[in-house]
């Protein structure tokens, strides 16, 4: 579920601070609401997983593939979607899909 899906399921309003490391979400709304979504965002987190990866940007080939074949493959095969912020060094590899 995404932020509009835990508003309307639990009428709460939410605020997301993705640049924050971790995550920062605000939760407002009268004790039931708020208590409602901390239910669904904690189960969001738990069906779904993310982690990221810092590569040094010359070992990015490596990694990916030629060509991002690797990643594509690995994609393709997994389901998960995976990103990469190659305007800072070391490089992130991000990796986001649903836990089995």
């Amino acid at each position: 579920r995404g932020v509009k899906e835990i508003e309307a399921a639990s009428g709460a309003c939410l605020g997301v601070l993705a640049e924050s490391d971790p995550c920062v979400a605000e939760i407002c709304g009268d004790d039931a609401s708020v208590a409602k979504a901390r239910e669904l965002i904690g189960h969001f987190l738990e069906q779904n997983a993310f982690a990221s990866l810092e590569v040094p940007n010359e070992d990015l080939p490596m990694v990916v593939g030629r060509g991002w074949a690797a990643w594509r493959t690995i994609q393709a095969s997994t389901g998960a979607s995976i990103t990469a912020d190659q305007s800072r060094e070391p490089a992130v590899l991000g990796v986001a899909g649903t836990r089995p």
